[in-house]
């Protein structure tokens, strides 16, 4: 649903409201659509008390990957390899079979551009998992946990989360600064390579001591201001203290009720 406006979006949520039904749980479970206006998107997993944000964006370790003719042209070539010694045996025209190589590599490596390009974006889930009863009685709030821009698991207890950070420009601007300017020095007559880090920004967490531990959830092409890095500090605060509040509530309903 959050490829629709938000505007429908929430007219949706209103005709659904208080009704039963597998569309209505569906239009029901989405979350913040209001505060976050489309992005990110919060979706509660159904049956569950699982919060599950998607917000896809563009990184710039990715987009070093990706971008360019290399991918494409790697793709070309290897579809051309493929074409070859597919056909090398059954056609008899060494001529023809040139031809048909460089046309299939050529051909197959444009396509691929697009999705060269589509791969730049990053798919991106952060899970938040409420304490279990037990868990929250002594005193646990829950689990957040995501993959970073390193495609590593991270995975942090709610309660340990001691702030989260927006740096911008990107902790490795600096150091990309000072390889430009050698690079330019040693190329006085060519134009520099484009920033990419020096336009980025991060999002990090911090636990530990005085947050001595840091952790990278996410990095942002093109945001050297932080407006995309801000939205989704703002975006994880927000649902972190709503996990918060659902687990106290649930631990009162606990106290007065008690255990099911």
């Amino acid at each position: 649903m959050n490829w629709l406006p938000v505007w429908l979006q929430l007219w949706l949520q209103k005709q659904f409201d208080g009704k039963s039904g597998k569309l209505a749980d569906y239009v029901g479970s989405f979350l913040f659509i209001k505060q976050f206006q489309g992005w990110p998107v919060v979706r509660r997993r159904a049956g569950s008390d699982v919060l599950v944000m998607k917000a896809p964006y563009i990184g710039p370790r990715r987009v070093q990957s990706f971008s360019g003719f290399k991918p494409p042209a790697l793709t070309g070539l290897a579809f051309a390899g493929l074409y070859f010694f597919a056909y090398e045996k059954t056609m008899g025209d060494t001529e023809a079979l040139a031809q048909n190589v460089v046309f299939t590599g050529v051909i197959l490596g444009a396509a691929s551009y697009p999705f060269w390009k589509l791969a730049r974006t990053t798919r991106f889930v952060i899970r938040f998992n409420p304490a279990s009863p037990q868990e929250a009685s002594q005193g646990a709030v829950g689990v957040m946990s995501w993959r970073g821009p390193d495609r590593q698991k991270q995975r942090v207890k709610l309660e340990e989360i001691y702030s989260l950070q927006v740096i911008a420009p990107h902790r490795w601007a600096d150091e990309e600064r000072r390889k430009h300017q050698n690079w330019m020095q040693s190329n006085p007559r060519q134009p520099g390579p484009k920033p990419l880090f020096q336009t980025a920004s991060e999002v990090t967490l911090h636990t530990g001591p005085e947050g001595s531990h840091w952790h990278t959830i996410a990095e942002f092409t093109d945001d050297a201001h932080g407006e995309l890095a801000n939205r989704l500090k703002r975006a994880i605060d927000v649902v972190r203290d709503f996990v918060r509040i659902e687990q106290a509530m649930a631990q009162k309903m606990v106290v007065v009720v008690g255990p099911l």
